[in-house]
């Protein structure tokens, strides 16, 4: 089966993939694109390819620079014309994406985080130190604010951020917002350097409490897979990720209570985390293509019966 992967390449390049800094909507798309080519289908990722495919795969965005017999969105983000254009199926990130979006149609599959991350779980992790992987320009003024709070009570920590706009433009702006002398910005970070500096956390803490832009939150997902004590907003879409797994937050007054006891007692919470897990998505994604292939195919011999079409798709 031949399965061009429309990316968004204003987010993703061949050097910011190989270096692991892309953010995880084409981070999962790549590793969908590469189930596929192990699996048996022939995979198009190149934006220069044109041509014709029995199944396109687009990244939140319709392109018609080639053409789809079957065409699906996934539809990651907030910037997605999954309603708008021509998709015969709409894969969304979230039930709480789909619902927000007020959609009345497409299936929910979360993004998947890859099966390396296990390997970078450990049982040791420095004490007071506090990492949060989502992107600061979300959060920054609340964490400021907490660690004025905490260092008027006697507490000392260090806490690592990273990420940032320019994780996923380099036309976009950096980050450059004053910080308490508590926090350390990371930067932009590969892949393998921010899964390392993730799982030396005490503990993952994610003050966003104002902006709205997360659809699956998946920085808090991988905390918990690796076995950090997680705090998280008190709102979707971590109901709906994160579910008994962390400690809920709805502002600044809470987020450094809930610090300031986990600093003491560590208590890292269950995470029931399967349905993110690499085969359990990869399957539903398997499922969905051969579902939409099949419900093609039999509407084309149903076309063809009557009209004596023959029809072929091949990459030009």
């Amino acid at each position: 089966m031949l399965i061009k992967f429309a990316m968004d390449w204003n987010c993703y390049d061949l050097q910011r993939l190989k270096d692991g800094r892309v953010g995880g909507t084409e981070r999962f798309m790549k590793m969908l694109s590469d189930y596929c080519a192990r699996v048996g289908h022939e995979v198009f990722t190149d934006p220069e390819d044109g041509g014709e495919y029995e199944v396109g795969i687009y990244s939140n965005s319709y392109s018609d620079r080639f053409e789809a017999r079957n065409k699906i969105c996934f539809a990651g983000s907030w910037h997605t014309d999954a309603l708008s254009a021509p998709y015969d199926e709409i894969v969304w990130v979230s039930q709480y994406t789909k619902d927000r979006m007020k959609a009345d149609r497409g299936v929910v599959i979360p993004a998947c985080i890859e099966p390396e991350i296990i390997d970078y779980k450990t049982s040791g992790y420095v004490q007071n130190r506090i990492v949060t992987t989502a992107n600061p320009n979300r959060f920054i003024e609340h964490a400021n604010e907490i660690c004025k709070i905490l260092e008027s009570f006697g507490v000392e920590l260090e806490w690592f951020i990273t990420g940032g706009n320019k994780l996923y433009s380099e036309s976009f702006g950096g980050f450059s917002q004053p910080t308490h002398r508590f926090i350390k910005y990371a930067g932009v970070m590969s892949r393998y350097d921010l899964l390392n500096l993730l799982a030396t956390a005490h503990i993952f803490v994610y003050p966003n409490f104002t902006n709205d832009s997360e659809t699956l939150g998946v920085s808090p997902i991988e905390a918990a897979m690796l076995g950090i004590p997680v705090v998280v907003p008190k709102r979707e879409p971590f109901y709906e990720t994160m579910r008994e797994s962390a400690f809920y937050v709805s502002n600044v007054d809470e987020c450094v209570g809930t610090i300031e006891f986990l600093l003491h007692e560590r208590v890292v919470l269950p995470f029931g985390g399967a349905r993110f897990e690499y085969p359990t998505v990869m399957k539903q994604w398997g499922d969905l293509i051969a579902r939409v292939i099949s419900e093609s195919d039999n509407s084309l011999n149903s076309c063809t019966e009557n009209c004596g079409l023959n029809i072929s798709y091949r990459p030009v």
